[in-house]
């Protein structure tokens, strides 16, 4: 098996045929050894060029073997989840058709691996033959219809791949999310419903038009309810914030948009991080910066007065305007204009907590690449200058994370070539060819240079 695909189909072809190691790879004797060099190699076979011509040829044996393999009357849960894994390496051809059956019933196995290999194997397929996925997929549904296990299985699978039935899934989803009597069932369909809708605006439609009430209803329960160990209320909160940044690239209501808002009673991280996905399109940062939700969002000295976490929640505020600033909306100051400069340059510099100084510089590179006044703005800003020039490679100041972020920083500034004038555009190149672990300058060696007047206007 590891030598070349000629000594390959020639082992196919006079020693052994594929349909004998995929039969031996299924037994169920105890041949621990034997089976699992035979699960190997059929794997490892049908990855090449021979062995997916062997499964093309639909050679009855073959398929036979497979199907043997992937079905649990037959096989255990290690070889079915092999077998699985064989059809995500050889996803090619006709024969597809022939497995889809078996491979729908892996895909809501109760065994986990086999459910996640055969999940994998569906998303493969359904790019090479959407047909034989559909009939997968469809086949799953209707052997787990009575077990909300398998229906998550059976959602996780149609989600991953590229599945045209969308309504359907988000229906699944909605009953799922009201599964009250089994919070884990709940838990996950409502991370699978946030993954639906950042993979598809339709799916983002289904579920706005069919689930969105019952996410508010569930935000405002969970949120007075101290004894939500699962965090079914941040779980809806990121779940329905997903739904309406996908949906908010076309058009979304805007007073459900204003409902959710009201329910945001508090910033945590999952409200953080919903508000950031929402403010990255541009209906969305319309929507968040007219509603009372803005003020608390921009506000970097609120974080202040939290217990504990701090640096956490301060952290994930960051990384929310770095999300929004990054977002779909381009040549807008619009948040920008709202951001506290100088606090972000404080927590962007030395004696902050890393992460937090990291995702600071983060702000500040995402501002200078995407808002028009950003690059001209820091550049006036006090101590900006000072601090991107310096050289400052002390461990226990700046560790190597914070010194990438900060040259990325300034790769940004250097490309916006109309801030500073033509020597100080020098010296900020020099430092750039540099790199972002460079030596340390000796003293006084940074010319003293001022920004460029800027034209009438």
């Amino acid at each position: 098996v590891e030598a070349s695909a000629p000594d390959v189909a020639l082992f196919l072809r006079e020693k052994v045929s594929l349909a004998t190691l995929l039969g031996v790879a299924a037994q169920r004797e105890s041949k621990g050894e034997l089976n699992g060099l035979a699960r190997t190699a059929a794997t490892r076979v049908l990855a090449t060029d021979a062995g997916a011509q062997a499964l093309n040829a639909n050679e009855a044996s073959c398929l036979d073997a497979l199907r043997a393999g992937l079905s649990s009357k037959t096989s255990s849960a290690a070889v079915r989840a092999e077998a699985a894994k064989a059809v995500a390496v050889a996803v090619a051809g006709e024969w597809l058709d022939a497995v889809a059956e078996p491979l729908g019933e892996a895909v809501v196995d109760d065994d986990v691996a086999v459910s996640d290999a055969a999940c994998d194997a569906v998303a493969a397929v359904s790019a090479q033959r959407p047909s034989a996925a559909h009939e997968a997929l469809a086949h799953a549904k209707v052997v787990s219809a009575k077990n909300d296990a398998r229906r998550l299985r059976y959602c996780d699978a149609a989600v991953r791949c590229s599945f045209s039935d969308v309504e359907d899934v988000a229906a699944e989803l909605v009953a799922l999310t009201m599964a009250r009597d089994d919070p884990l069932v709940q838990l996950n369909a409502l991370e699978l419903v946030s993954a639906l809708a950042t993979k598809s605006d339709r799916g983002a439609a289904a579920l706005l038009q069919k689930n969105a009430g019952a996410l508010l209803e569930m935000i405002s329960a969970k949120g007075e309810d101290d004894d939500d160990i699962f965090r079914l209320g941040d779980h809806a909160i990121s779940a329905l914030g997903a739904v309406l940044a996908t949906a908010s690239r076309n058009e979304v209501d805007e007073s459900l948009v204003k409902r959710f808002f009201a329910q945001l009673k508090h910033l945590n991280v999952a409200s953080l991080k919903a508000v950031g996905a929402l403010a990255a399109t541009p209906r969305g940062l319309r929507l968040v910066l007219a509603s009372p939700v803005a003020a608390a969002w921009t506000d970097l000295s609120s974080d202040e007065g939290v217990a504990e976490h701090v640096d956490v929640l301060r952290r994930r505020r960051l990384d929310s305007f770095t999300v929004a600033l990054n977002g779909e909306h381009f040549d807008d100051d619009a948040l920008w204009k709202r951001l506290p400069r100088q606090r972000l340059l404080q927590l962007a510099g030395p004696g902050r907590d890393r992460h937090v100084a990291v995702a600071a510089v983060q702000v500040l590179t995402a501002a200078t690449q995407r808002a028009p006044s950003a690059a001209k703005d820091l550049a006036d800003l006090p101590g900006f200058y000072e601090w991107l020039v310096k050289d400052d490679h002390d461990p226990r100041a700046n560790t190597p994370d914070q010194l990438q972020a900060k040259f990325a920083l300034l790769e940004a500034v250097v490309a916006r070539k109309d801030v500073f004038n033509e020597p100080t555009q020098q010296h900020l190149q020099d430092l750039l060819r540099r790199g972002p672990f460079r030596p340390r300058l000796t003293a006084n060696l940074a010319p003293r240079v001022k920004v460029a007047d800027r034209p009438a206007g």
